[in-house]
């Protein structure tokens, strides 16, 4: 955008609250933002920032082909429509969840006349108590066992019905103050039975709790943010504070961020809890949001209580934010150690097999037939040595291919390097489930669809016949593999690996 452009561009926006969208030459959002002042919040990219030392201003400019704006009523109205418009758009240079279903919570309904704890994915405004969030599976597993061992939900009396929310709400020392007092009281009573029971249950919460070392003062549910960052690479923490100790966290890590740390934080934030989180009564940030006051309000709707949004400065909540930005730190150099381990095994893996590009996708493809009426080919990604399920899928074989591997094996290879010229898309290395029979229809196929091997290289994996271990093959005149993966050390992505996952995924059917 010229720079007379722009400057006219930039006196015409209005004062008023609403979302900005900015646009590359070629008229692509790249950008979408929201402020309570779009004149003001816009002009601000374009005035020195201090403390930024990336050269900002001269990458916005010239990339810049247009700042389209929309007005809203309110700023939390700019708050919803931004979200909206970003899950429409996908703009390059916005923070981006994957929804990888990893907020797990426990719900208790409150209506049922038998409650019962169940695992959900999602916190909804259903009137139910939701706990959480836990870090992973495991950790939900092992609350859960301590609570049906010792509450029994569907039995259990009144009394042990109201301890339950004491203890997954982490209200540790109000419930073994009960557990003790009522323990001796059994003990009392020449009800050494029931006082046992006591004594287990006692013993129990203790040792969980001794897991959650981290005690604030304030029991105050808490979420307390961190950050690092070093250019265009930002890693996020989040840790969970529930009735004052520590019960876990989780990290986030973002590449290619151009634009400046709060309106990331900002974008994350809307994302992260309109997405099934559990919303605390008290976020951490360790920055000022401009908006707070409105985010404030949208997340105390969401909760249906007050939030407060705090910027700490000193004191112990200050020194959780160092906890949170230590943690950050540390992710982000364990990340980029792990990150050069696998740019180094594909490397070697792209020498070994002659491949002439780094494989960073790797596409799996197994041919399975059921009873002999339904065949399907599964497909299965690896990026960068992990597997990318978002790339998984199901292909149905028709016609005359069903219940014949070859000519199913082909006619998913067809399909899938179709759509994948289509959309741009192509693997950097496609291995079959199968040996030279299976090679020699994957290169059939790719000249089907007017690609050659420099395209797309392949590989194969099949049994031997005569020894135990696989035999691999290239298609580059017969060359065998057997010697590409010899070492086994590191995060090397392994054809066996990925043939079984597209085995796997096939047998789900």
């Amino acid at each position: 955008m010229l720079v007379e452009e722009l400057r006219n561009k930039l006196d015409a926006l209005p004062p008023q609250p609403g979302v900005y969208l900015m646009k590359d030459k070629a008229g692509e959002v790249v950008y979408v933002g929201k402020a309570a002042s779009l004149r003001a919040r816009v002009n601000q990219y374009f005035q020195p920032r201090t403390g930024d030392e990336r050269a900002f201003i001269p990458f916005l400019e010239d990339l810049l082909g247009d700042i389209e704006v929309m007005i809203t009523p309110s700023e939390k109205d700019a708050l919803l429509l931004e979200n909206e418009l970003i899950k429409k758009h996908r703009p390059r240079f916005n923070i981006k969840l994957r929804d990888d279903k990893n907020f797990i919570s426990l719900r208790l309904s409150r209506t049922h006349p038998y409650p019962r704890l169940e695992v959900v994915r999602r916190v909804r405004k259903d009137g139910a108590r939701y706990f959480g969030p836990y870090a992973s599976a495991s950790a939900i597993r092992e609350t859960l066992a301590i609570v049906n061992r010792h509450f029994q939900l569907r039995t259990c009396t009144d009394q042990v019905m109201a301890n339950r929310p004491l203890f997954l709400e982490g209200k540790a020392d109000e419930l073994t103050a009960q557990l003790g007092t009522r323990m001796k009281d059994a003990a009392a009573k020449l009800a050494y039975e029931r006082a046992a029971q006591l004594r287990d249950q006692l013993q129990a919460i203790e040792r969980s709790l001794e897991k959650q070392r981290t005690v604030l003062g304030d029991a105050v549910d808490q979420d307390v943010l961190g950050y690092y960052r070093e250019g265009g690479l930002l890693e996020l923490q989040l840790l969970f504070f529930r009735g004052g100790r520590l019960s876990g966290g989780r990290s986030f890590s973002f590449k290619k961020q151009e634009f400046p740390t709060e309106e990331l934080v900002m974008s994350f934030l809307d994302q992260y809890y309109e997405s099934g989180a559990l919303i605390p009564k008290e976020l951490l940030l360790p920055i000022a949001l401009p908006d707070a006051e409105a985010r404030e309000a949208l997340l105390s709707e969401r909760k249906g209580e007050r939030v407060r949004i705090l910027v700490p400065e000193r004191g112990e909540k200050a020194r959780l934010l160092e906890m949170a930005a230590e943690n950050a730190r540390h992710n982000f150099e364990e990340r980029q150690r792990t990150e050069k381990n696998t740019f180094d095994h594909l490397q070697r893996l792209q020498t070994r097999l002659r491949l002439p590009r780094l494989p960073r996708r790797i596409e799996g493809f197994d041919i399975s037939t059921f009873q002999g009426q339904l065949t399907v080919g599964s497909q299965v990604v690896f990026t960068d040595g992990e597997p990318d399920k978002s790339g998984y899928r199901l292909f149905k074989v028709r016609g005359e291919a069903v219940g014949d591997d070859f000519a199913a094996m082909f006619q998913v290879l067809t399909r899938r390097l179709k759509r994948g010229i289509e959309d741009e898309n192509l693997p950097d290395l496609l291995v079959v489930d199968g040996g030279k029979g299976q090679l020699n229809v994957a290169r059939a196929a790719l000249r089907e669809v007017g690609l050659s091997l420099s395209d797309v290289p392949l590989a194969g994996l099949a049994k031997s016949r005569v020894l135990e271990n696989e035999e691999r093959f290239a298609a580059r005149q017969g060359f065998r593999l057997a010697d590409a993966w010899a070492e086994k050390a590191g995060p090397e992505p392994e054809v066996p690996q990925i043939e079984d996952a597209a085995a796997r995924v096939g047998e789900e059917v």
